[in-house]
């Protein structure tokens, strides 16, 4: 996988699907289902409360791909799936699993810009 060996930048960076509009709409593919606290149990201590009020909860993931060159200097290991055409999306929602995984790939280089690096206020 190309840009594997880099260190990846310890930043926050925002990317931007380029498309014939100014920000073209696109999903990340992800699956979601119900978390049952009897059998998945916490997933952290700051669960415990909705577990004993048994609280309904979702889990949710997405998949991911090996990065692009557009992505990999900041994430060298994947970048997630990008639906970014209605037909991508309809099938990964109602196709059958074989047709549902074909667009399980980086995005093309040039369907990707980086818009903004910046320090990560989240640090402390």
């Amino acid at each position: 996988m190309p840009g594997a060996s880099r260190k990846p930048i310890k930043a926050a960076s925002w990317f931007r699907v380029v498309g014939e509009r100014e920000r073209p709409p696109f999903v990340f593919a992800w699956f979601c289902r119900r978390w049952s606290w009897e059998k998945d149990g916490l997933r952290k201590k700051a669960d415990a409360e909705l577990a004993e009020a048994n609280t309904p909860t979702l889990a949710m993931t997405f998949p991911t791909t090996d990065s692009n060159s557009v992505v990999a200097p900041i994430y060298p290991k994947a970048m997630p799936v990008v639906l970014r055409t209605e037909v991508e999306f309809e099938t990964w929602l109602h196709g059958d699993v074989e047709t549902a995984l074909a667009p399980q790939k980086p995005l093309p280089d040039d369907a990707l810009e980086l818009d903004f690096t910046g320090e990560k206020s989240d640090r402390v």
